[in-house]
């Protein structure tokens, strides 16, 4: 007789939350800064080739307002590698809502917290020079993925796209080289994914964020492993009668 195995149990699998961000109040709220006034508008122009330059290396800006169903703040466009920049997001109360360091220069960085209606959000920069820029900064209400990204997630912070051309000599000995910036792409699915979640988040997502930059972060949990970039979308597929899947690739920074 064969031996007989019984599985009495099985571990949960860890709900990772992977979130999208996409919309933004940034530019509805009045928007106050401790250095650089004239340019703070600057951190909601949708572009990370204009900053906004404390030359302080203490400095916040913050956003007042009413924002309602909002979880997440989102800061691209930053050096904060070279000015090694601690990140802290606070509420009207001064109550620490996120904080993130040990960051590399235009990595992005994407905070999850507690989905509420917020009248101040207040982004405080602690560096060690005065060198500090900062393209963007999102926030309000996320996009949580109904699943997990599936196996076959490619994360784009573990490579780039960047050209090296390395050069020789005529005696065949090694000379300096080229590095062509490329950026970084991210490619992830998402199976198992619900007709409700299709219908409602994913498609509201389709049609407002066309050509529009976002944020992606595949663990709510780990707050330096975003991406921020353009996106495209793969046409979803049926994978049973009644679930569907997501492909997304995002280009862009990680």
């Amino acid at each position: 007789m064969s031996q007989v195995f019984v599985v009495t149990g099985e571990a949960a699998a860890v709900d990772k939350e992977p979130r999208l961000a996409y919309a933004t109040l940034s530019s509805t709220a009045a928007v106050t800064a401790s250095h650089d006034s004239a340019n703070v508008n600057r951190v909601h122009d949708g572009m990370t080739t204009l900053g906004w330059k404390p030359a302080n290396s203490a400095s916040w800006v913050q956003f007042d307002g009413s924002f309602t169903d909002t979880d997440y703040l989102a800061i691209s466009g930053a050096n904060f590698g070279s000015t090694a920049c601690t990140v802290t997001v606070k509420d009207s109360g001064g109550n620490t809502l996120a904080s993130a360091s040990g960051m590399s220069d235009n990595q992005p960085v994407f905070f999850v917290f507690t989905k509420a209606t917020y009248t101040v959000l207040k982004v405080e920069f602690t560096c060690t020079n005065t060198s500090l820029e900062v393209g963007e900064i999102y926030f309000g209400e996320s996009m949580q993925f109904p699943k997990n990204v599936s196996v076959g997630y490619q994360p784009g912070r573990w490579t780039s796209n960047d050209i090296v051309t390395t050069g020789r000599t005529e005696t065949n000995q090694f000379a300096g080289s080229i590095v062509r910036a490329r950026g970084t792409t991210e490619s992830f699915t998402i199976n198992h994914v619900p007709t409700s979640f299709m219908e409602a988040d994913y498609k509201n997502f389709m049609n407002a964020s066309r050509g529009i930059p976002v944020f992606f972060l595949w663990d709510k949990s780990n707050t330096t492993q975003a991406v921020f970039g353009t996106w495209t979308a793969s046409k979803p597929t049926f994978t049973s009668s009644l679930l569907s899947s997501i492909s997304l690739t995002i280009n862009g920074v990680a």
